[in-house]
């Protein structure tokens, strides 16, 4: 330090720690005013170095104090500060303002910064660490590498407009800022052509051009694709290989314009390196076997690897060090504690598949093989990483093998360029920039280095493309990671909380060196001392903000570590609780049960018991012995019963119980026998083709017409292609448990989590029994009809069984349509509403309608995934022996998925439903019984059937999983029936009896094992990809979903991100929509007043066949 004296008069100047003192204290006060004040009155003489330098520094020392974004703005963009300020201006540290707002967190100061014309945030500072390399928050240092990828795009595009356009001045402006020249690579390959520039305005034949490039820094020794040096084409040429239609007519000056290329590239050649492998712009072709890497790539950065298929890719920091191993970190602060993970890249091998530009994997081919599949921020990183990975594992077989370098030592500067084949190679864009330390931290230019090749693609560019980086999950900035990620997630306070330690490290330096200056012994001492009052202003500053840094460290750790231990705590005790309660009730439930069975069929036994001993008079004391007995059950277990719930079809119990109290009741007949009604009305083969009254045939008529059964002339498929689910196995619980409360339908789950169907697509599955319905149109009673649409509307659900996978959720004007020529209907389905999502559906027949809408409102509650159908649904009939319509319409039941806890999940059904029929006054209430902690009373259903005089003429019961029986009641004592005997019945369907006997309504179909996804055979036909169908289907139809169609495949990296892309477009086609004041309207259908219940229902405009039978589809969306 120069000497100081401190005086307040005159222009002698101030001491530097004096100043910085003085200056800090404004800054923090963000008065522009105060700051040039003063500036003009401390800072003199101005030609003083201390002045200068702490002048220079003003931007520097704002950014790490608590100066306001405005104040900032001021200093870098005024008049008075222009001279001074310098935006690229380095400490004492080689630290760059942009180094030091990366470093506190100050993303507004980092984003401001950034788009001043001039920045160059390539500058490394003493540690070689460039700017992003001093954050902290890794999604601050995610902004800015897409910045800097976002800004070589733009530059790329303007520097090959300008060699197109032949603009000198303009290319060289271009390479005149320092950021461009250390981003450009003027010596790229074109990826399409093979080309450097030079190659190409060779074969122009341009002087002017290849001069001023050579000029510029193009390597004469850089090779084409095809290993071609730039000399080499002149010669071609001259050997009239090859011809350019742009060539001089002229022989004598074409010749002339091939020697003055040949002997200026003959002189440059001389000037320059053979080979440079660290930076000159001259890379190495590691996929030539024949050329020896002469020194190992390194490289440093950060890129996604994947994790699992819950949490998907994460960001790690990733080192390519001169040991040969790849190394992923955490975070770059991460580097100075042992990895979490490294390969030695002599063991390993790379996969690329060339249909993705971000992704590539990496095996290890050693004995516990590991692969890893990485994915990079941009495609130029990518192949950066690429080359530099391919180019380590060619160095280190070539190592192994211990080949000679002699070809690459001392390569004469005089060699003929027609003796350089067997020297230079094919350059590739693996190039080193400056070479890498040995401590990690330490990070060399590794952006540069990245990005070095940008120009390879983006300067050679025909088409003109907007770069878009949405459909990369990598940008979404507010995304951290959980768990081990923790540590750099920093709490609410932490921009301050690093402004406030960078100001107090500030003021303890300018401080300390005030204090220690060599003239504080000479100073007057005197009170009012402007030395004093500064040194008593800046302790007052330390104190205070040494009293708010404790404070605000206090409440933030305190907040998050009385957050995290709370919540573990919590969620570890409740899961722990939960399952311990489940179990607990699990097993006192079966124990009850059993025990409820047991003495049920003990009062059974001896009711009968009684009844048959009072007949008999020769034992009146065991007789009343047997009465009490009953009494005292009857007495326990009133409370407990459910009569209605747990008993049907006593009658056809009875005869079993006979059997087991034969031998303790006498052989005398009970009575006469009850003779059986012989009617019985027979219910035939389900045919919808074969129509009998005038409105089945009209209906036939237009299905015909609209020739729809086109496509459909193949049979459905029977498998799928993929032979086995082999998605991971993820727990539901897991993924789930911070859902709580919240609607699962606005919730992105993984993929992982989802079936190879559309939610359209199963809603179609609620016709995989709809033969019930046209055996429901041949019975003349109409409560028959109604018991059978009854048992309709519980059959789908049998297709639940097994399969928790969620469904695609259908994208805005998805549609679907499905057609069984077997049963001759004609389904049809549309996304009207996404928010909430509702889809509207239409099926046809020439006996039967059904339509309705699937809205549901879903919760998880921590225990059980809820399903609340708000939908209404309407079956209109066409019986065979009338020429009338009949509109039912009821509401589905409320659906489950239970067991979470447990890791079993499954489907259940609960709550009671009503169907009407609105024609004749006939209803059925159906009961579907919530499932118990055991299997007791799963899956059970039942249900009565009333006429318009409110009689019960029928009754039904059993499982929606397996089977529905039904019988007549005949009298008042046979509506009771054990619902669990049905499950040992292996009766078939039989037809409707009248004699009060149960029969077989619906049984479920057979499963076949091992399909994947567990699908039934209707599922499976549903997603059919037949070509020949695929041609008569709209086109948003959902059997082109390309993520529902990787799904299918097997493909679950593919399928996620495809699903995420066509989410991305579908809310920026509503954004553009809501800008535009635009209202999508449904294609298809059409919100109406239902004409038998008035209530609102979405009516088909029926325009949807017309359109396929012509294949018009023009207003259709492109929504995939």
């Amino acid at each position: 330090m120069s000497s100081e004296h401190i005086t307040d008069t005159g222009d002698t100047p101030l001491s530097r720690p004096l100043l910085k003192l003085q200056l800090l204290n404004c800054l923090r006060k963000g008065k522009y005013d105060e700051l040039v004040l003063l500036i003009n009155d401390k800072f003199k003489p101005r030609d003083n170095p201390d002045v200068i330098q702490t002048k220079k520094l003003i931007l520097h020392y704002a950014i790490q104090v608590e100066t306001p974004l405005q104040l900032i703005k001021d200093i870098v963009g005024k008049e008075d500060f222009r001279e001074i300020i310098k935006i690229n201006e380095q400490d004492d540290n080689g630290n760059t303002p942009l180094h030091l707002a990366a470093a506190q967190s100050r993303l507004d100061v980092i984003l401001f910064l950034l788009e001043q014309p001039n920045i160059n945030d390539c500058i490394v500072n003493k540690l070689n660490l460039q700017a992003f390399e001093m954050c902290k928050d890794v999604n601050i240092a995610q902004l800015m590498q897409y910045k800097k990828s976002t800004y070589i795009a733009e530059i790329a595009t303007a520097f090959k407009l300008a060699f197109n356009n032949r603009d000198f001045e303009h290319l060289e402006s271009i390479l005149s800022n320092q950021r461009n020249a250390q981003l450009l690579d003027i010596n790229g390959i074109d990826p399409k052509s093979g080309d450097t520039v030079l190659h190409e305005f060779v074969k122009k034949r341009d002087v002017i051009m290849c001069n001023w490039l050579l000029e510029h820094g193009s390597d004469p020794f850089k090779r084409d694709a095809k290993g071609r040096l730039p000399v080499d084409i002149i010669k071609n040429n001259n050997d009239g290989a090859s011809a350019d239609s742009s060539m001089p007519p002229s022989n004598t000056t074409r010749m002339a314009i091939d020697m003055e290329l040949k002997k200026m590239l003959e002189k440059a050649a001389t000037e320059q390196p053979v080979i440079d492998f660290d930076g000159s712009g001259n890379a190495i072709d590691v996929t030539d076997s024949n050329v020896k890497i002469p020194m190992q790539p390194t490289m440093k950065g950060y890129l996604k690897k994947w994790t699992n298929f819950a949490q998907g890719y994460k960001l790690r920091y990733f080192v390519l060090g001169e040991d040969g191993r790849l190394s992923y970190y955490i975070d770059q602060n991460d580097t100075a504690n042992a990895c979490r993970g490294s390969l030695n890249v002599s063991n390993c091998t790379l996969h690329l598949d060339s249909s993705e530009k971000l992704k590539f994997e990496i095996i290890s081919n050693s004995n516990n093989s590991v692969s890893w599949h990485l994915k990079g921020n941009h495609p130029v990183e990518t192949n950066r990483w690429v080359w530099a990975i391919q180019g380590a594992i060619r160095f280190s077989k070539d190592k192994r093998k211990e080949l000679t370098s002699s070809r690459y030592d001392h390569v004469s500067n005089n060699a003929p360029l027609n003796d350089l084949n067997s020297i230079i190679t094919p350059a590739s864009s693996v190039k080193e920039e400056r070479p890498t330390t040995e401590n990690v931290t330490k990070t060399g230019d590794e952006s540069t280095r990245q990005q070095d090749s940008m120009v390879s693609e983006e300067l050679y560019s025909d088409e003109e493309e907007d770069v878009d980086f949405t459909n990369n999950e990598m940008f979404n900035f507010q995304q951290l990671d959980n768990g081990e990620d923790l540590k750099i997630t920093y709490g609410p306070y932490q921009q301050k909380l690093d402004t406030l330690k960078e100001s107090i490290s500030l003021e303890l330096s300018s401080l300390s060196e005030l204090v220690t200056s060599t003239t504080l012994a000479s100073t007057d001492r005197s009170p009012g001392n402007e030395f004093f009052e500064t040194i008593s202003d800046s302790l007052i500053t330390l104190a205070s903000n040494f009293e708010k840094l404790n404070s605000l460290g206090d409440k933030r750790d305190k907040k998050l570590i009385s957050m995290l231990s709370k919540q573990y705590d919590v969620n570890n005790i409740w899961i722990k609780s939960m399952k311990e309660l489940e179990l607990e009730l699990v097993e006192k439930d079966t124990k009850l049960i059993n025990l409820d069975k047991e003495r049920k069929r003990l009062k059974t036994l001896l009711e009968t018991t009684a009844e048959t001993s009072s007949r008999n008079t020769a034992d009146e004391a065991n007789n009343e012995t047997l009465r009490e007995i009953v009494k005292y059950i009857n007495s326990e277990g009133e409370d407990e019963e459910d009569t209605d719930a747990d008993e049907f079809f006593d009658a056809e119990e009875a005869d079993s119980i006979s059997t087991q109290i034969a031998d303790i009741t006498t052989s005398k007949d009970l009575g006469e026998e009850v003779q059986e009604d012989a009617f019985s009305e027979k219910a035939v083969e389900p045919s919808s083709t074969v129509v009998t009254t005038g409105l089945q045939s009209a209906i036939l008529d237009v299905l015909e017409t609209d020739q729809t059964f086109k496509g459909y002339e193949q049979e459905f498929r029977k498998t799928l292609k993929l032979d086995k689910d082999n998605r991971p196995k993820v727990s539901l619980w897991s993924v789930l448990k911070s859902m709580v409360g919240k609607d699962l339908t606005k919730i992105a789950l993984p993929v992982s989590f989802n079936e190879p169907t559309s939610m359209l697509q199963r809603v179609s599955e609620d016709l995989e029994y709809a033969s019930l319905l046209s055996q429901a149109t041949r019975f003349q009673d109409s409560t028959l009809r109604m018991l059978y649409v009854a048992v309709f509307t519980a059959s789908p659900y049998a297709s639940t069984i097994n399969r928790v996978a969620k469904p695609f959720n259908p994208l805005l004007g998805e549609t679907f349509e499905y057609v069984n020529k077997d049963e001759s209907y004609r389904f049809f389905t549309e996304q009207v509403s996404h928010h909430p999502p509702i889809c509207a559906t239409w099926t046809e027949s020439p006996k039967w309608d059904f339509y309705g809408e699937c809205n549901v409102d879903s919760k998880f509650n921590g225990r059980s995934f809820n399903v609340l159908h708000l939908g209404k649904w309407f079956i209109q009939l066409r019986p065979d022996n009338l020429n009338v319509q009949e509109t039912y319409s009821f509401k589905k039941p409320d659906n489950a998925v239970i067991g979470i806890l447990m890791g079993k999940p499954e489907v259940d059904n609960c709550g009671d439903v009503r169907i009407d029929n609105h024609a004749t006054g006939d209803y059925c209430l159906l009961h579907y019984k919530a499932r118990g902690w055991t299997s007791a009373g799963a899956f059970e259903v039942r249900g009565e059937i009333y006429d318009k005089d409110n009689v019960k003429q029928w009754v039904l019961g059993g499982h929606w999983n397996e089977s529905i029986y039904a019988k007549k009641m005949i009298n008042s004592s046979s509506d009771q029936l054990n619902v669990e005997s049905l499950r040992l019945d292996d009766s078939s369907v039989a037809d409707p009896k009248y004699d009060g006997s149960k029969f077989l309504v619906w049984k479920a179909n057979k499963r076949m094992p091992d399909v994947a996804f567990n699908l039934t055979s209707y599922a499976i036909s549903l997603n059919d990809e037949n070509p020949e169908l695929l041609k008569w289907v709209a086109p948003t139809d959902s059997r082109l979903r390309p993520d529902q169609r990787a799904m299918e495949y097997g493909e679950y990296d593919k399928a996620a991100d495809e699903k995420y892309r066509l989410e991305e477009k579908q809310r920026a086609i509503r954004r553009e929509r809501e800008a535009q004041n635009i209202k999508w309207q449904p294609k298809w259908f059409r919100k109406e007043a239902h004409p038998v219940t008035h209530e609102p229902f979405w009516k088909f405009d029926e325009q949807y066949w017309k359109s396929r039978q012509t294949h018009s589809w023009d207003t259709c969306d492109d929504i995939f």
